[in-house]
């Protein structure tokens, strides 16, 4: 049965160029009333704006976010999305889930390298449901938030698997970004997911046979690339000095779905969850940590980021490397700074 919390009014701030946005509505009262567990994303966290992009830069990209509410029938349009994919997911119908996914769609899976494009999505599923067909799937939406020609949707779902031996309900997480496409549609420009504790057969999730393609790399303005960067290029380095500075890079309202963990909701809750996960990290060395993205756009005040991660790291008599992928949204502050306000994540499998 598929579920929505989506009837309620979320606002999406938008106001005049550079005013203060109105804080998006988080859903903590509503989540606390329900049994959900919520998802694990990515292992890093951005920091606060580096000052390394220049001033310029910033005001010349600032665009602040204005007024929205949530319509109606958009959101009853995701409802209908959302209920014939998991219908689909269940009766191993792939056309049929990846009709709702536009052709230049990128699909972020647990424990699968990033797949750029719907063909790579089409041989990812066909393959993954072969080996692990859905018994049961329902989806829960939690939170809407209108953007620009679309929206970006986060919710949880619960899954069974037929093959399972015994057949536990594995708890997880997601997030739908929709796109207008041009003859009218809303399909989805990005889908990520992951569950809510670590899996106890990773491999289980990875195809190796599957290819990820090729991104496309939309870099479409330079001001945001070089603030992007500049970000980027501090949370690395605030990783490999275990510091907590990254954690002010989120917004007031900002919800964090960390790996194999409770989704956290707000900036308190967010230095709550991360303070201690920092200090854990210092009996580990990071020889290599890079931040980066496959591209992103820019809506109205908003920024999407496709950003992707690699860790070299040492502990002990052991040693490897964490990768992955995931989605960042991030928002034009009143200062004209980014802050980010979503963030969810997925880890590679690495044999």
């Amino acid at each position: 049965m598929l579920r929505t919390l989506a009837e309620c009014r979320f606002r999406s701030p938008r106001e005049h160029r550079c005013k203060s946005p109105v804080p998006g509505i988080i859903l903590a009262k509503l989540l606390a009333g329900t049994k959900a567990m919520i998802g694990y994303g990515m292992l890093l966290a951005a920091v606060a704006w580096p000052g390394a992009a220049s001033a310029d830069a910033r005001v010349a990209a600032c665009t602040a976010p204005v007024a929205n509410i949530l319509p109606k029938a958009l959101a009853a349009e995701i409802a209908r999305h959302n209920q014939g994919m998991a219908a689909a997911r269940v009766s191993g119908d792939v056309d049929g889930l990846m009709a709702h996914f536009a052709p230049d769609s990128v699909i972020m899976p647990e424990h699968q390298p990033r797949l750029f494009g719907r063909d790579r999505g089409v041989a990812y599923y066909r393959a993954f449901t072969a080996r692990l067909p859905i018994a049961t799937y329902d989806p829960v939406t939690v939170d809407i938030l209108p953007l620009a020609n679309g929206a970006l949707e986060w919710g949880t779902f619960k899954v069974r698997y037929r093959n399972s031996v015994p057949s536990p309900v594995l708890d997880g997480k997601y997030v739908h970004l929709w796109r207008r496409q041009a003859e009218g549609t809303l399909k989805l420009k990005a889908e990520v997911w992951g569950y809510v504790s670590p899996l106890a057969d990773p491999a289980s999730h990875w195809i190796a046979e599957v290819s990820s393609g090729t991104p496309a790399q939309q870099h479409p303005d330079a001001g945001v690339a070089a603030e992007l960067a500049a970000l980027n290029a501090a949370d690395a380095r605030s990783v490999q000095s275990h510091d907590t500075s990254r954690i002010d890079q989120y917004a007031q309202d900002a919800v964090y779905l960390p790996f194999a963990e409770k989704p956290q909701l707000g900036l308190p809750a967010i230095r709550a969850h991360l303070t201690p996960y920092i200090e854990r990290g210092r009996g580990a060395t990071f020889d290599g940590v890079n931040v980066g993205n496959d591209g992103f756009e820019v809506l109205d005040g908003y920024v999407i980021e496709y950003s992707k991660f690699e860790v070299r790291w040492r502990a002990g008599e052991a040693a490897g490397v964490t990768s992955g992928g995931g989605l960042r949204l991030w928002r034009r502050e009143a200062d004209c700074s980014l802050k980010k306000i979503r963030q969810i994540g997925t880890h590679d499998y690495r044999p």
